[in-house]
């Protein structure tokens, strides 16, 4: 398991489709995709989608999606190059 060395949190690696890595959080997070939700999601093949939360796989449309660890890391903006 690899780990955020800013936070300590366990990330996983996505590559997005121009080659770049992309650190997401490592549980995935269950959402209803709609273009005007408030979460932004990586899926594993590096694309994005956007969505609403959801409670559980139970709900009808329900996708997995990860959430950017840029977004949920507390030191994100020590990680971000300049």
């Amino acid at each position: 398991m690899i780990r955020c060395k800013i936070c300590g949190e366990p990330i996983q690696w996505f590559r997005t489709p121009k080659g770049k890595r992309l650190p997401v959080d490592w549980e995935p997070m269950y959402y209803i995709p709609d273009p005007n939700g408030d979460q932004l999601l990586v899926l594993p093949d590096g694309t994005t989608d956007r969505g609403w939360q959801a409670g559980d796989a139970a709900e009808t449309g329900v996708k997995l999606g990860f959430v950017s660890h840029f977004a949920s890391c507390p030191g994100a903006a020590d990680m971000r190059r300049s």
